[in-house]
């Protein structure tokens, strides 16, 4: 996976959750992403806010993601 570029929310989630549909593995993810402890707090330093309604992940929070949920 390439961390030096933005990636869609949807086709990040899909990675993490390819025997899901493309909807349902963003569902999940978002999910895993709010119960993973710290995980929430630290993509905010990043500049992630759930409220904000952005389509994609920046290359540091994806750095974060993976650190804490490890390569898909």
């Amino acid at each position: 996976m390439n961390l030096n570029r933005p990636i869609l929310k949807r086709k990040l989630a899909q990675l993490y959750y390819p025997d899901h549909n493309p909807k349902t593995a963003h569902n999940r993810f978002l999910i895993e992403i709010r119960e993973t402890p710290g995980l929430m707090k630290a993509l905010s330093r990043q500049g992630y806010d759930p409220n904000v309604k952005k389509w994609y992940f920046t290359p540091a929070q994806i750095k974060v993601i993976v650190r804490y949920l490890k390569e898909p």
